[in-house]
This record gives structure tokens, C-alpha cells and sequence, in this order.
């Protein structure tokens, strides 16, 4: 609670001034509703929802844009107890009259003895280089972006989720499809990272970590490919076929990778995608090769159930 604190201190702090901030409970709760009212204080710029069903950060952060007034030009997310630079809203803004969506960089601070030793490990290295790649590897955090609020007509509402579903890699798609996505080098905030992030930055790629991890959500061979299958791979393939439902230029470049992606058997197409992209190794290569395994095991292990 004390880093939230900071989290919205510092959002307060912004000289960007003319904002709302929307902030949404994901289920009734009394406690941190108070706790946050105590928060922002006597801000008329902070509004609290308190929704009262709980239904995970992907939906919660759906039903909260569905709350952005239709005035808004810009939208900013915050979904981690991190720190915002003073400057973050006003740099990212300067960069996004030719672009749906900015993103800047992290400083990593590594948390100890309950949030007070601060100890910097790294910086953030977010780059986007096509949908393609984008698809294959999200890139995209949605607490280091900004968007502008039209591309909200294009990504409601969100993809039917899998268990890993997140909200800034279809939005990061959306706004690639629409007038495209910039990163930029400027650090606007410190990630923090300790013993209770939920999701935390990876700070290498290394592919024995990495298999591990899957094993362990879903150990046993079998399984794991199932859960490579039936999470990893399908939530690719929901979020190409809704872009392409609601494409408005199917003869495009990008609507081209989004068939490949949601073709169903895996293409020639896909397999050039895929070797091109573990050869450029911009895109976690152990991710490249399980999301390539797991397109030409879908249409075998969808028969098996059948």
C-alpha cells in the first residue's frame, strides 16, 4: 500500500495538469476504497470505482476504459505500484501527434527490507520493430505508455481471453494497425521490482528459465504443450482474427500477418515470419520456436479432442 501511495502521489505530481484519473477496485471493497480516498485526498482530478464483481486485471482494465470520456484526446495507463517521473505525461505527449501510441522507458529498481532499499538494476530496452515481431513477443508495457483515446473504436471490445491474455499487447497491436506505435529512449518512470509483483520485468532471456517457468505452470510434457496450445498460441490467434474482423484495410501489409496468424494449420508464410525473426533475434527466440511448435501442434491436438 505504502508503494501505491507513492504510485498515485506521483501521478498527482504530473506538470501535466489537465487530466482525470479513473481508478477502478476490481471488486467491492471497502477497505481499500477508504484507503484510497485517503489517498487523493481532496484531488477532484481523482474519480474511485468500486466495481462490484471481481474479474481480473484484463477485464477490469476493459470495463475502466469503457468509463473514458468521449472528450479525451489521450489515455495513460498505470497497473503497477511503480513511480512516475514528474516529466513522464509531457515527454510522451510531444511524441504522439504521428503515432496511436508512445512508450518510453524504465529505470528497474529492485526493492528490499519492504520497499526502502532502492538498489537500480537495469533499464527498460522497449523497441518495437513490426506486427509481426509484435505478435510473437509483446513489447509493449502498458504503464510506460501513452495512446490516443480514438484507438479505443478499434480495440473494444478486447479479445476473448486465455490465460495470458493482457490488455497492453492487444492495444499495442491496435494502435501498430492504426497510425503505429513509437518507443522512444527517454527513462519517465522507475519499475519496481520486489518479492509480490505479479508480473515482473524479465531481466534476461534465458531459455532454460523460461522453460522451466512453463513447466512449472503446467508441468508434464503433455500438458505443457497443451498450455502452449491452447493459452499462448490461441490468444494470438483471437486477437489477429478480431483486428481482422474490424480491419479497415484488409489489403494491407499488416492484415496479411494477421491471416497468417490466424489461418489455423501454420503456413509457409508463418514458418518465413517465425525463421526471420529467431534469425534477427529481436523477439525472444525459446518464444519464437514454442509459438511455431505450438501452431503445427493445434490442428492435432484440436482433432484429439474432437
Amino acid at each position: 500500500m505504502q508503494l501505491l501511495k507513492k504510485q498515485v502521489a506521483s501521478i498527482a505530481c504530473q506538470t501535466a495538469r489537465n487530466w482525470t484519473c479513473i481508478i477502478g477496485i476490481d471488486g467491492t471493497d471497502a477497505a481499500t476504497a477508504a484507503y484510497l480516498q485517503s489517498m487523493v485526498g481532496n484531488d477532484d482530478r481523482f474519480v474511485v470505482h468500486e466495481f462490484g464483481k471481481r474479474v481480473g486485471f484484463y477485464r477490469n482494465f476493459e470495463r475502466i476504459l469503457r468509463l473514458v470520456p468521449n472528450s479525451s484526446h489521450w489515455i495513460a495507463l498505470s497497473d503497477q505500484d511503480d513511480f512516475w517521473y514528474e516529466q513522464k505525461l509531457s515527454v510522451l505527449l510531444g511524441h504522439l501527434d504521428d503515432a496511436s501510441l508512445v512508450s518510453g522507458q524504465a529505470r528497474i529498481v529492485r526493492l528490499q527490507s519492504k520497499g526502502d532499499a532502492r538498489k537500480p538494476v537495469g533499464v527498460t530496452d522497449r523497441r518495437f520493430f513490426n506486427v509481426g515481431e509484435l505478435l510473437l513477443d509483446n513489447v509493449i508495457s502498458g504503464a510506460l505508455a501513452v495512446f490516443r483515446s480514438d484507438l479505443l473504436t478499434k480495440a473494444l471490445p478486447f479479445p476473448t481471453p486465455t490465460d495470458v491474455a493482457y490488455h497492453d499487447h492487444w492495444l499495442g497491436l491496435c494502435a501498430a494497425l492504426d497510425r503505429g506505435v513509437r518507443t522512444v529512449p527517454d527513462i519517465v518512470q522507475d519499475y519496481h521490482q520486489h518479492e509480490a509483483n505479479v508480473i515482473g520485468e524479465e531481466m534476461g532471456r534465458n531459455p532454460l528459465y523460461r522453460a522451466v517457468r512453463l513447466w512449472r505452470r503446467s508441468p508434464g510434457l503433455i500438458s505443457s504443450v497443451r498450455y502452449l496450445v491452447d493459452h499462448r498460441w490461441q490468444w494470438r490467434v483471437n486477437m489477429c482474427r478480431l483486428a481482422l474482423g474490424r480491419s479497415e484495410n484488409p489489403a494491407s501489409r499488416e492484415a496479411a500477418v494477421l491471416r497468417v496468424f490466424s489461418a489455423g494449420p501454420p503456413t509457409p508464410a508463418f514458418a518465413v515470419l517465425c525463421a526471420r525473426a529467431f534469425v534477427r533475434g529481436r523477439c525472444s527466440r525459446m518464444r519464437v520456436a514454442s509459438l511455431f511448435v505450438a501452431s503445427v501442434l493445434a490442428p492435432v491436438l484440436k482433432g484429439d479432442r474432437d
